[in-house]
């Protein structure tokens, strides 16, 4: 195995980064490096250009209502580059609100474009703690923290992330099915932060990164909290 370097884009880090999510980036860098790679991470903010070249992956995280629509103001220049790095198998990770920046329109304002949806703010705050089933791993149990107020006008997917697990099913859903996968896009409401509190959707976002440079590691200690989280909300099966 051959050292690699892995470039990781961190969109908006200052402007969208609540709820511990910069830790999902904090975990992508220790695991990499702890396989003996490189990884850099490039930081984006409102005042710089969005350059994919050379990106191995994206990552946004969640943010309020006004630094949401600051965002949008400024992806939207971009659109064009970014949905050709998904088309092209680009990994994007968005977690939380950020999925909004990747719709058609968020509270009047143009986004990237990438999928159809619409966000739509309703001035009222939900949370939920939701236990889930990794939609291609369906024995894979997985949680997360959700904390919302928008919607998107298509919650729906084919394709979804995660499979609520019905002990857990919350008004935040209008389906049993959370999240939306394109090509090698992955959008969740799923917060935590979501790689750090799911080893085994960590392990594949780490697959997928590093492909044949992957190696297994020890992440005992992740599966123990994820068991005893998790035992908190359902039966034991």
């Amino acid at each position: 195995m051959s050292n690699r370097t892995v470039n990781i884009l961190w969109l908006y880090d200052e402007l969208l980064d609540l709820y511990g999510d910069s830790g999902n980036i904090m975990l992508l860098r220790r695991r990499i490096e702890d396989m003996g790679h490189t990884c850099n991470v490039k930081t984006v903010g409102l005042d710089d250009e969005i350059d994919l070249t050379g990106i191995d992956m994206v990552y946004v995280g969640p943010g309020k209502h006004k630094n949401l629509k600051a965002a949008a103001e400024h992806i939207v220049k971009y659109k064009d580059k970014i949905k050709k790095y998904i088309e092209d198998g680009g990994i994007v990770l968005a977690t939380g609100s950020s999925q909004v920046l990747f719709g058609k329109e968020y509270d009047g304002m143009e986004c990237a474009g990438i999928f159809d949806y619409s966000a739509v703010e309703t001035g009222q705050v939900n949370t939920a703690d939701i236990v889930a089933y990794m939609a291609d791993e369906p024995k894979t149990l997985c949680y997360g923290f959700v904390n919302r107020t928008c919607y998107l006008t298509d919650e729906s997917s084919d394709t979804p992330v995660f499979n609520i697990h019905e002990s857990t099913y919350t008004d935040n859903f209008k389906t049993n099915t959370e999240g939306r996968i394109h090509n090698n896009y992955y959008g969740t409401w799923m917060l935590g932060p979501v790689l750090v509190k799911n080893p085994d959707f960590a392990k594949m976002m780490l697959q997928k990164l590093l492909g044949d440079d992957f190696c297994e590691y020890d992440d005992t200690l992740e599966r123990k909290a994820l068991k005893f989280t998790v035992e908190e909300f359902i039966e034991k099966e």
